[in-house]
């Protein structure tokens, strides 16, 4: 099958098809798409409107599925996908377009036996199984840990082609899995050589060594992948975290991690650990602005309302923000000694100010100068 193809077979399907549809019908139809006009979405229009004429053609169905699951639709390639099963059960390549689709949506158990399914009916007509295939196996296989059905495909895809980086990835991991260091630094460092920016590769290559103890290693393969594959914030997080072992890097650590945490809005542990750095900088807009962003998807962080609530206090004379924040820390920690003192110690200023703002603060201050002028006077005249 040729993903999101167009192709002769396909046209005179569609030719056959137009000879079901009546004139009035044919009139309403769209430009048949050719060679200057065969976008997917050209495509789709059109097979929508013949399968508004005839219902009953499993084809026609399985076709739009392969189309729409090219363009990354995988919900509306399912339903197609399930229309044409429904209409004809003993097509492989029908139940491969499902596989794939269930595969977008990472159900990747179920899209293991729509694969084992295709392959029977592959195997039920003598035909063997396409090699383009195995690595989807293999890769399914071993996220449903059966690891001996993974690897034969795997090794099967590695001979078949022998430069695809994912073959060999999946090939690392079942190697790091049964503890095969050798297999496992091999194959991993043989996918990242064929795809230099494979995340995925990189990521599984640091747990490796992060797990034998191997920090020195684990932190210059980091220092590696955040170069080769730019704008992926895991990764920068993950080198950030290494930095912070060493002595003497937190500095660098935190230019990652705030990298990381701009990339990343919604990770609260990203913002907080930025957020407190600058706090503890003295760098006061920074922090709020990624306390406040670690706060919005984690409320809880007790460390990070004392600190913001510090800095409406003194740094942006906020009183009732500074409160809002004290009190949401005590809430949290109800027997911390500082807190509680907080919350008691901005009431009194807040109380404090709006006195100010009372006639009886215009009285009083009348009645202290008078008395500092009378104590004035008396010392004047007892001299």
């Amino acid at each position: 099958m040729k993903k999101g193809g167009f192709n002769t077979g396909w046209l005179l399907m569609v030719f056959l098809l137009m000879s079901c549809v009546s004139q009035e019908e044919e009139q309403s139809m769209p430009p048949l798409p050719n060679k200057d006009n065969n976008s997917v979405d050209k495509q789709i229009t059109y097979l929508s409107k013949l399968i508004q004429a005839n219902q009953a053609n499993a084809e026609v169905f399985y076709q739009r599925a392969a189309l729409n699951l090219s363009i990354g639709k995988e919900n509306l390639a399912l339903i197609d996908i399930d229309r044409a099963l429904a209409l004809k059960n003993n097509d492989p390549n029908y139940y491969w377009v499902r596989a794939m689709a269930l595969d977008q949506k990472a159900d990747f158990a179920a899209a293991l036996a729509a694969a084992q399914k295709a392959e029977s009916i592959y195997l039920e007509q003598g035909i063997q199984p396409l090699p383009t295939t195995f690595k989807l196996m293999g890769k399914w296989y071993y996220l449903q840990k059966d690891t001996a059905a993974a690897r034969r495909y795997l090794l099967a895809a590695q001979q078949t082609f022998p430069d695809h980086a994912e073959v060999y990835y999946y090939l690392g991991l079942l190697s790091k899995d049964i503890g095969d260091s050798v297999r496992t630094v091999g194959n991993l460092r043989t996918a990242i050589g064929l795809q230099p920016n494979y995340p995925e590769a990189y990521t599984a290559l640091i747990d490796f060594y992060k797990k034998r103890g191997s920090r020195r290693w684990a932190t210059a393969v980091a220092a590696e992948a955040v170069e080769q594959c730019p704008n992926q914030p895991r990764l920068m997080e993950t080198y950030a975290d290494l930095l912070m072992l060493s002595e003497g890097r937190e500095s660098a650590a935190m230019q990652w991690y705030q990298r990381a945490a701009d990339l990343q809005p919604d990770n609260w542990r990203l913002h907080y650990i930025v957020g407190m750095y600058h706090y503890r900088e003295r760098h006061y807009a920074e922090a709020e602005r990624y306390l406040k962003n670690a706060l919005a998807n984690k409320p809880d962080l007790e460390k990070a309302l004392y600190s913001l609530g510090t800095i409406y206090e003194y740094q942006r004379k906020n009183l009732p923000d500074a409160l809002a924040q004290y009190e949401r820390a005590a809430q949290i920690t109800p027997y911390d000694t500082t807190v509680t003192y907080s919350v008691r110690r901005v009431k009194k200023k807040i109380a404090y100010e709006e006195y100010k703002k009372s006639p009886q603060y215009i009285l009083d201050q009348m009645r202290k100068r008078k008395e500092e002028e009378a104590a004035r006077l008396l010392q004047q005249q007892n001299q």
